[in-house]
């Protein structure tokens, strides 16, 4: 399974738009294109980008059939937030445990391997 596939219809739409540039300039292309490239329905691409526009992640200017559509500051903010959570999860340090049996001593240590008291702990 992929990246991809795991996330949400909106977040495949902004995803997409980052990956072509359209945080530095408006991306020229149609619901048409857009749905086509992400497998989904025209009307379901045209109903997304209306909700992602609602939701004041991206710009939208129609040219004829063709939209210039560009993310906004709000959108830059959310995908940030998301690598920031997904980098901390995949960065964090993981436990090391070591186990194991002290069963002789080097210079100071060989004198404490011999104490009964210091073997039980």
């Amino acid at each position: 399974m992929s990246f991809q596939e795991i996330l949400s219809s909106k977040g495949r739409i902004l995803l997409y738009l980052a990956e072509r540039g359209a945080f530095a300039e408006p991306l020229e292309t149609s619901t048409v294109k857009l749905a086509r490239e992400l497998e989904i329905s025209q009307q379901s691409a045209s109903r997304l980008l209306r909700e992602l526009e609602e939701d004041g992640l991206v710009l939208r200017e129609e040219l004829g059939r063709a939209r210039r559509i560009r993310l906004t500051e709000k959108a830059f903010e959310v995908l940030l937030e998301m690598h920031t959570q997904l980098k901390g999860i995949m960065e964090r340090p993981t436990e090391l445990r070591l186990e194991g049996r002290v069963f002789t001593g080097l210079g100071e240590g060989a004198y404490y391997v011999q104490i009964p008291h210091y073997l039980m702990e």
